[in-house]
């Protein structure tokens, strides 16, 4: 009788190949490999949380299911159906399999929103409303410092127009220590991949070998780029890199809300999973790589 990991594993298949039909011997290989090892350690997890919620007395509500099978039933490429039943019959032997996929995640939601009620976060208006003011304020002082970085970047640009050579300025300046060592050297480019990015994009057009760009954005910084060389396919771009600091995703207070209770979530149920697997032994059965696999709890 096929394991548990194998009859998952080929169900996963089953899917993938009915999203790309044309996908290789060697991709399906690959992804089988991923799978054989990424899921006795989901389906450890997944045992825990059945015992957990059977101990509870925690159930799947109705609606909770109907919009687990929804989801799935949006994100099944491949197949014609338009409702769960319809897809169910096209997955054939795969149905049994797939429907205990949906109802896992749907009990896995359950478990969450029953910590949630049993260790409820008492977010206040209050609190969400400072935490908005420290967001506005944090980012006032990241575009200070920011503003700082970039003035310092002009410096050490103008230290090059005046004569200071850019492998000198490189190795002192740089906040990269690869391109400290390396005196600036960074890469050869395609211009398709330099397009994205119109600051470099424009001034790897315009300047010509040996010249230097004023500071530019980049990604996570600034850049002084030198030119090295360049022809119609691609060009090589020698930089000296300036990090910044990141500012944060500012919210309003509903957000906040939100986010907060998110976390909450996330944290209880990060918390009682580590206490199930602390609390129960795990069995590999004879397949390789721990292909299968159940718990019992300890003794106490």
């Amino acid at each position: 009788m096929p394991s548990l990991l194998t009859k998952r594993v080929e169900m996963m298949l089953f899917l993938q190949r009915a999203a790309r039909p044309k996908m290789s011997i060697q991709e399906v290989e690959k992804i089988k490999k991923q799978l054989e090892i990424s899921y006795p350690q989901l389906f450890v997890a997944n045992v825990l949380l059945e015992e957990f919620a059977a101990t509870n007395g925690i159930v799947v509500a109705e609606n909770v299911l109907t919009n687990y099978q929804a989801m799935a039933l949006k994100h099944c490429r491949g197949f014609k159906s338009k409702d769960w039943n319809g897809l169910l019959s096209e997955l054939g032997s795969q149905a049994g399999e797939f429907s205990d996929l949906v109802m896992t995640e749907a009990r896995r939601a359950a478990v969450k929103d029953w910590l949630v009620a049993a260790n409820p976060t008492n977010v206040t208006p209050e609190f969400a409303a400072r935490k908005r003011l420290e967001l506005k304020d944090f980012n006032r002082r990241i575009d200070a410092t920011n503003a700082c970085i970039f003035a310092h970047a002009t410096n050490v640009w103008q230290k090059i127009v005046a004569g200071m050579d850019f492998g000198d300025a490189a190795a002192e300046y740089s906040t990269l220590p690869a391109e400290q060592a390396d005196r600036g050297e960074w890469a050869t480019l395609d211009w398709k991949q330099i397009k994205p990015d119109e600051e470099l994009y424009k001034w790897a057009k315009k300047l010509e070998t040996g010249e230097v760009s004023p500071p530019i954005e980049a990604d996570g910084g600034i850049m002084i780029a030198r030119i090295d060389s360049k022809d119609e396919e691609e060009c090589k771009i020698s930089r000296i890199f300036f990090k910044q600091a990141i500012n944060v995703v500012e919210m309003n207070e509903e957000e906040i809300v939100q986010f907060v209770k998110k976390q909450h979530e996330l944290n209880l149920f990060g918390k009682k999973m580590a206490e199930l697997r602390a609390a129960a032994v795990i069995e590999y059965g004879p397949d390789v790589k721990n292909t299968s696999s159940k718990t019992k709890n300890k003794e106490k």
